[in-house]
């Protein structure tokens, strides 16, 4: 059993990318989704209620599109092992920010960046595998995922909407 969490900024693609990743065997936890969520009910003990969605899980290789150091601690504790974490680089020119006000997502990319020495400390100083993954205008560069024999050597190189050509 392999659990991957999903690491960039605002925007970059987590989401997508963890969909994307569904057809090689992982099942897409939306945390992110998740998290919000339970913080606008006025959730403040999200570490104990992702305690408690983890252990409710069945075992499984799930891909959670968020990383989050407590839900990493958890992961590890129950299972054994560290989840692999996928960092993801947007090199898109212009990126998709949804349709999402761009003041919003500054503000995001800023907390991002705010955090981003914290998590990687916490990252190197327990040594969780990881693995990089860029965003590319045409789609995933996930050929480390392949290096790395986290999905089929068969897989594509580069993950994207498929295009119709006739």
């Amino acid at each position: 059993m392999t659990n991957l969490m999903l690491y960039g900024p605002s925007c970059s693609g987590k989401s997508t990318l963890a969909k994307l990743l569904e057809p090689y065997g992982y099942k897409h936890l939306p945390t992110g989704d998740m998290t919000r969520y339970l913080y606008s009910l006025g959730c403040t003990n999200m570490p104990t209620v992702m305690t408690t969605i983890i252990e409710t899980l069945k075992p499984a290789n799930y891909c959670f599109d968020h990383f989050y150091m407590h839900t990493a601690v958890q992961l590890h504790a129950i299972t054994g092992k560290w989840p692999v974490i996928i960092t993801l680089t947007d090199k898109r020119e212009e990126p998709t920010l949804h349709s999402q006000d761009p003041e919003k997502i500054k503000r995001k990319r800023a907390r991002f960046d705010a955090q981003s020495a914290e998590i990687s400390k916490f990252i190197i100083d327990n040594k969780l595998p990881v693995v990089n993954v860029t965003h590319l205008a045409t789609g995933f560069d996930v050929s480390e995922l392949i290096e790395h024999k986290l999905i089929s050597y068969d897989a594509p190189p580069v993950l994207g909407v498929q295009l119709n050509v006739r």
